[in-house]
């Protein structure tokens, strides 16, 4: 340490490369004793045998010089004044520091009072307690952290964007959208099944199409040349579908040999393009290599794989881990007829669900006989020992010691694309196969059965975090649509609403105040524009139907307006010949054009929405 100035050596990536070099902090500011300074010295020295990453190097530089004059005299007293029961306050008072500053990010500032933390704990000195300062730290590491992320959430986001009249309305929308997406992931499980047996009976015909024999000797010739002479010949004159059967046909004529990757020892070499008019050449092949199409009935290409993979997720309800470890041994034919599954779950130790497969279950069925035909052929090639059990294995380069990641994230994007669905994480089918288990009957303990949950709390929890989730943010997301549909229509009424393209549905007359009459008025200490209020005297109500009527009255239609309107036609029914004779005149004015109203819209509503007066009548029984 010269001054102030430490030179610590430091790991730095460079376009990809990785190279030593120092880096200087300027810690003259600091006393010698500070806890930054012998901080500072500790890890010079160790970078000296073990270099420190550049990156975090230059994250605590930059907290140091983003701390305000308060931390800044925490961080200069020596640990040895310092007691344990400080270093949580202290560390804590440093970020709150940090995300107080107006220029720069929350992300940021948060990034950089972890920096500071880890940095200090280099320190050598001990507290005043005896303890080191990182012991201590990591003893409340729990406390420091922020509040936790939320988990990520596979159900789709559209559910918490649906517009409802109700929760049961909401419940129902989120019941179809889901059904539709998983309607859909499983159509185009069965179209790659489908295509797969088309591709098969395809190749069956090629095998069988006559070719002239010139033909076939100059297509032959052509293939057995290297790469450099065809340059020098042009292609035959032959078809895609002709060209297919030779090739096909000179397959089934001369065995070929398999090396220990899985891929056949021939040096035939055609470009995709040239077979592209068959069909599933462009899915089945291998970045530019035709051989998993050529082979399509004999092993499965890895795009069958994936679906298969994805059937089993979105059939089971199982997470991937434990799909990915079936054998052959968990897969078990039934003797009346389809297949019995039951696998394992790493996380707990513990066996998943059972889960039955009839053959009335096309998709899946079909699915499973695929997966357990291709670990046959496999054995038949020589290419998986006798003895393994194991089932996911594809086209790979990398020989059969592992399975293959047929689920890889692009290999799933590429899936959906084929197929026009948005894009999701296999993950997702876990969440969503146990959404359209609770809605239909809001049943927990059928999903607590599907997921293989030991306690309800922890099925509750699971839902809590996707399925409800979704769903309270659509309630979110609708009150705030009525409470702003509701302000645009006190403001201008339905012609706003539609102007500003809102949905009329929207407006909640419980944010207006009810008028008595099947209406309500946007605002009670405005009154008719002919009949001024005192400041904060609220209007009596008698005039909503007089003349034009008054600007602030609003027809909302609801079950409480109108259990209103009945009410008041109750009471008039009660009283109105005492009112007549008290004040004759006033009750022509004021109560007749109100009477008449209330029944002109009782008789509507009792045409238009009978059901909307049955419920208002039955909250008065």
């Amino acid at each position: 340490m010269n001054g102030g100035l430490v030179r610590i050596v430091v790991n730095r990536m460079d376009s990809g490369r990785q190279s030593v070099g120092h880096s200087v902090i300027d810690l003259s500011l600091w006393p010698p004793a500070s806890m930054v300074r012998q901080a500072a010295e500790a890890l010079r020295q160790s970078s000296e045998i073990e270099p420190f990453t550049d990156y975090k190097l230059s994250q605590f530089r930059r907290g140091l010089r983003s701390l305000g004059p308060d931390a800044v005299n925490l961080l200069s007293r020596p640990l040895s004044e310092i007691d344990a029961s400080e270093v949580l306050p202290m560390l804590q008072m440093i970020e709150k520091d940090l995300t107080t500053r107006e220029d720069i990010t929350r992300e940021r500032a948060v990034a950089f009072a972890i920096a500071i933390r880890q940095f200090l704990c280099w320190a050598p000195d001990v507290l005043k307690s005896g303890q080191h300062f990182r012991d201590v730290v990591a003893m409340q590491l729990p406390a420091l952290r922020r509040r936790p992320a939320l988990r990520r959430n596979d159900i789709p986001p559209v559910v918490g964007h649906l517009p409802h009249v109700d929760w049961e309305d909401l419940r129902r929308q989120a019941q179809r959208q889901l059904e539709l997406r998983y309607q859909a992931i499983e159509q185009a499980i069965g179209a790659e099944l489908e295509l797969y047996d088309r591709v098969a009976q395809q190749q069956a015909d090629l095998l069988v199409m006559p070719i002239p024999a010139p033909m076939r000797a100059e297509m032959d010739a052509w293939l057995c040349l290297s790469l450099t002479e065809r340059k020098y010949r042009s292609f035959p004159s032959v078809t895609a579908a002709e060209l297919a059967a030779i090739m096909l046909q000179h397959q089934e004529a001369f065995p070929v040999a398999w090396n220990a990757t899985g891929w056949p020892q021939s040096d035939w070499k055609v470009t995709p393009y040239r077979l592209q008019e068959n069909e599933g050449v462009e899915v089945y092949r291998f970045r530019y290599d035709l051989t998993p199409w050529l082979w399509a009935r004999y092993r499965l290409p890895n795009i069958l794989l994936t679906s298969i993979f994805l059937a089993l997720l979105i059939h089971t309800g199982w997470n991937q881990g434990s799909v990915g470890a079936l054998t052959m041994d968990d897969l078990v034919l039934q003797p009346q007829g389809g297949f019995r599954l039951q696998g394992y779950k790493g996380k707990t130790d513990d066996h998943t669900p059972v889960v039955d497969v009839s053959p009335s279950q096309r998709v899946v069925y079909r699915a499973i006989e695929l997966l357990l035909w291709n670990h046959q052929q496999l054995k038949a090639m020589g290419l998986l020992a006798s003895t393994e059990r194991r089932l996911w294995f594809g086209w790979q380069k990398d020989g059969f010691a592992n399975t293959i990641n047929v689920i890889d994230e692009k290999r799933v994007v590429s899936w959906c694309q084929r197929h026009g669905i948005d894009s999701f994480s296999p993950s997702a089918l876990r969440p969503l196969k146990a959404a359209l288990t609770y809605l239909p009957q809001r049943d927990l303990e059928a999903v607590r059965v599907l997921l293989g949950h030991n306690d309800l709390c922890v099925t509750d929890g699971y839902l809590q975090d996707t399925l409800f989730f979704r769903l309270n943010e659509a309630n979110m997301l609708q009150f705030q649509r009525r409470i702003e549909t509701s302000l645009v229509y006190a403001e201008g009424g339905s012609p706003l609403i539609s102007a500003r393209g809102l949905d009329h549905r929207d407006v909640d007359a419980s944010l207006l105040m009810p008028t008595g009459d099947g209406g309500a008025c946007a605002d009670i200490f405005a009154g008719p524009s002919r009949k001024p209020l005192a400041s904060g005297e609220p209007c009596a109500g008698l005039l909503c139907q007089q003349g034009g009527g008054c600007p602030q009255y609003r027809l909302v239609v609801t079950a409480q307006t109108l259990e209103m309107a009945l009410r008041t036609r109750r009471y008039y029914r009660s009283r109105w010949s005492v009112l007549a004779s008290a004040q004759p005149e006033a009750f022509l004015r004021l109560h007749v054009p109100r009477l008449l109203y209330i029944h002109v819209l009782l008789r509507i509503v009792h045409t238009q929405r009978p059901d909307l007066l049955r419920c208002a009548e039955e909250a008065m029984a």
